[in-house]
């Protein structure tokens, strides 16, 4: 993790700069969830894990300000009172598996291209 981040953190703690409060039991069900469902679904707002037979929705757009906590449940929005955020560990793990899938899907839109037009990289 870079060590700008460790700096930032206590700073953002004190100053009220995440929007969300942290939780530990937060933090542990996530962990949970990458942990279950490694490749998990990635659009522009949330990862989707599907895990246990239900699809759980985790914000991901505005790092870190509000980011990483449980946005929907079977397609059923959460309340805003259990809107939490984990530790600064498990956001920095999500953005990993975020900028892993945005990596692939580069990839994979360059290869579909090249199938489509024959042009050589």
């Amino acid at each position: 993790m870079p060590l700008w981040m460790y700096l930032a953190h206590p700073i953002m703690v004190v100053t009220f700069g995440y929007q969300e409060r942290y939780s530990a039991i937060w933090d542990k069900e996530l962990n949970r969830l990458m942990d279950s469902d490694r490749n998990p679904e990635i659009d522009r707002y949330t990862a989707k894990f599907r895990v246990d037979g239900g699809e759980y929705e985790v914000w991901i757009s505005n790092r870190y300000y509000s980011y990483g906590f449980i946005y929907r449940v079977d397609g059923i929005a959460a309340p805003k009172s259990m809107r939490k955020r984990p530790s600064l560990r498990t956001m920095r793990r999500l953005a990993d598996i975020e900028s892993d899938f945005n990596r692939w899907m580069e990839r994979k839109e360059v290869d579909d291209f090249i199938s489509a037009t024959g042009i050589k990289k």
